[in-house]
């Protein structure tokens, strides 16, 4: 932190033998480096995963009913999220398509939550892929840099069917590049 925030500072005696930050991008480089290698967690209550993987669901069955309430609307009057038949107070374009496009979100999404898709990882075999739900509900300690290696990510590879990222490729092709916005506008 130190090293990207100049006003704050650290009870750790190895941070004080480094020469104070440069801010020259090596040391902001350095910190990030150090702060995923140190994003280590140890697991405090199991439940509370549990419980934000309710959550999460609860999310994904909200979105849908958000949808339907929207759909039903006939009118077009000042929408914040507009049906198809509709005109945005943002002037951004809704269009069937990503009505559709984000009701499939909706179902990668839940499935992946559910176990009934499971995550790819780039260091599996091509029909392994993690359980997500298995990973929230049987937690463990949580290593940011083991995780990505694939070590920590092994108890909860299983065989199955897998997220497929081409679906989406297609999914956000609708978007037509602006997934992450509409995203966020939806949510």
């Amino acid at each position: 932190a130190p090293a990207l925030f100049p006003l704050v500072s650290t009870d750790d005696n190895a941070a004080s033998l480094l020469e104070a930050p440069n801010r020259d991008g090596m040391d902001a480089i350095a910190a990030v480096i150090a702060a995923v290698h140190l994003a280590r967690w140890e697991l405090k209550d199991a439940g509370r995963l549990k419980s934000a993987h309710a959550r999460l669901l609860a999310v994904i069955a909200q979105g849908r009913l958000t949808w339907e309430a929207i759909n039903a609307e006939m009118d077009d009057d000042r929408e914040w999220i507009p049906n198809a038949r509709q005109t945005s107070v943002t002037g951004a374009p809704v269009s069937p398509a990503m009505v559709e496009a984000w009701t499939g979100v909706l179902d990668q999404v839940e499935a992946v939550l559910e176990g009934r898709l499971l995550a790819p990882h780039w260091h599996l075999p091509a029909d392994r892929g993690i359980n997500v739900r298995r990973a929230f509900l049987e937690p463990r300690r949580f290593d940011l840099i083991m995780w990505a290696h694939g070590r920590d990510a092994l108890p909860y590879a299983e065989k199955g069917e897998i997220s497929s990222p081409d679906t989406w490729r297609q999914l956000a092709q609708v978007f037509q590049g602006d997934f992450l916005t509409y995203a966020f506008w939806f949510n």
